[in-house]
């Protein structure tokens, strides 16, 4: 995706997909299932959107899903600090 819209494009929804995990981290009980988990998509992070798309659809058991938005927020964080 940042081949086709550009770091500066794709930017905001990266920083926007790490809020919504670092909320979801911070405060599971609040986050939001279905937006975690199309944001997570849209971006390639397939097993992010999957775990959450399991909450979104009644699962109860977020452990899966914190781990994988740990794993994604470390991959995030990385891609943003490069440089061009």
């Amino acid at each position: 995706m940042a081949k086709l819209f550009g770091r500066d494009g794709l930017r905001p929804v990266v920083e926007g997909l790490r809020t919504e995990l670092q909320q979801a981290l911070d405060r599971p009980e609040a986050a939001d299932a279905h937006r975690i988990a199309g944001l997570a998509g849209t971006l390639g992070f397939a097993a992010v959107s999957t775990s959450w798309q399991a909450i979104d659809q009644g699962g109860k058991d977020k452990t899966s899903a914190l781990r994988d938005s740990r794993t994604a927020l470390t991959a995030i964080n990385g891609w943003l600090r490069q440089e061009e």
